[in-house]
């Protein structure tokens, strides 16, 4: 299990999960991939899951379902008809899959080019939307349902939700409504992550490796993604995605930045921003502040 948001407004959708995967209880990766784009001939939507990483034959979850959504588009790549394929496709696939937990979600969200108005949903074996923060979640069913809504903002958790405090909740909901920055807003997602990592109530399912995906409303702006790393580290993640169209699609599975250091310069590292007064990550023994702050970012923003 994982913790994943989604949070949209009239100007940006943002998607936000974490990179730990589990299995029987332990922690068996710490930089597994949830999330990708979907890019469709009306839409742009970010996808992540949460639930069983392994299907049928240890087949990997996030490698089928990338397959399932170039599935799903064709042939017209509109966003509502290849929701609803991708929903089948979801119950033909979980119907042969023979384990008594069963439990899967795609969160999604984004911008039909022409709605005017932000896209929030799920498809889901064991969860739906209720209210405007909150996934019901149920027992596993053999179906999966597909629930899709155009809001004016709005936002939901998905997986391990027990690590969210209601007032970073609420904090979340108050942040879409008052016209705060998509770059604010996804900071306080990360830092809504990370407190919910250290609470107990999450069982050490949550990791403090985060995946940050953010779509314009206005569909000529790029799209882009952010990398936060707990530690520093000298390559970056982005994330998979779906171009999908009339007469052929692209996929792409996990990309990675390696992050090198040329002649003369700083090296850049995805990691945490420490406190201005922290001893600096280079090693040099100077206050952050008077170090690397005014250098290169710790967090890397793929665009």
């Amino acid at each position: 299990m994982t913790l994943l948001m989604a949070l949209a407004n009239r100007d940006f959708a943002i998607s936000v999960s974490d990179r730990r995967l589990t299995l029987e209880g332990a922690v068996f990766d710490d930089e597994y991939n949830k999330s990708a784009m979907w890019f469709l001939e009306d839409a742009r939507i970010a996808v992540s899951f949460t639930g069983i990483a392994k299907l049928e034959d240890e087949e990997d979850a996030h490698k089928w379902l990338l397959g399932a959504m170039e599935q799903a588009a064709y042939p017209d790549a509109l966003w509502n008809s290849s929701l609803y394929k991708l929903r089948d496709l979801l119950t033909q696939k979980f119907a042969r899959i023979q384990r008594p937990d069963k439990r899967f979600s795609v969160l999604f969200t984004g911008f039909p080019h022409l709605a005017g108005a932000p896209l929030i949903g799920t498809v889901s074996n064991w969860q739906k939307l209720d209210g405007e923060f909150v996934i019901e979640s149920g027992a596993s069913s053999i179906e999966f349902t597909m629930d899709a809504r155009l809001v004016v903002f709005a936002g939901a958790l998905s997986g391990t939700v027990k690590g969210v405090s209601l007032e970073d909740k609420n904090k979340l909901v108050n942040m879409l409504r008052t016209g705060i920055s998509a770059e604010a807003v996804l900071e306080k997602a990360f830092d809504t992550m990370r407190k919910a990592s250290d609470n107990h109530r999450s069982k050490n399912t949550i990791n403090k490796q985060m995946m940050g995906i953010v779509i314009p409303a206005n569909p000529q702006e790029g799209t882009w993604v952010r990398y936060d790393s707990a530690t520093p580290q000298t390559v970056s993640y982005g994330v998979s995605s779906v171009e999908s169209g009339p007469s052929q699609s692209i996929v792409k599975i996990n990309p990675e930045i390696r992050l090198s250091q040329q002649e003369g310069a700083d090296l850049l590292v995805a990691g945490p921003r420490p406190e201005k007064n922290a001893p600096c990550w280079c090693g040099s023994k100077k206050p952050y502040r008077l170090c690397h702050r005014n250098k290169p970012s710790l967090s890397i923003t793929v665009r």
